[in-house]
């Protein structure tokens, strides 16, 4: 079963439920693909916006309404209902940083 979290946003109740396989292989290819990054990516690094859109249900227009404190227990939410997607993506940031650390080594000698 899918873990999930009600959150209360503004004067509404969200779900935040956990991605499924299927949409976190979506949510990588499209960070793969190069384009704008959304302000909400600067603001929660380690919860990317359109993840927190899909396991929400909310799009991007409805995230910007609130102010950072309000979205934090959602972010917060996403956190603990996602534990493998976060887990997926600090393995990738580890793993570039040492690809692109024996690149800059390999260039310089």
């Amino acid at each position: 079963m899918r873990m999930s979290k009600k959150v209360r946003l503004g004067d509404r109740e969200v779900v935040v439920s956990e991605l499924t396989v299927a949409q976190v292989r979506q949510l990588l290819e499209e960070l793969e693909r190069p384009g704008e990054v959304h302000v909400l990516d600067m603001m929660f690094k380690d919860a990317p916006a359109q993840a927190l859109a899909m396991s929400t249900g909310l799009s991007f227009e409805d995230l910007e309404q609130y102010s950072p404190s309000e979205l934090e227990p959602l972010k917060k939410a996403f956190l603990e209902t996602n534990p493998f997607f976060v887990k997926l993506i600090e393995d990738l940031a580890r793993i570039g940083q040492e690809v692109l650390k024996e690149s800059s080594e390999g260039s310089a000698g």
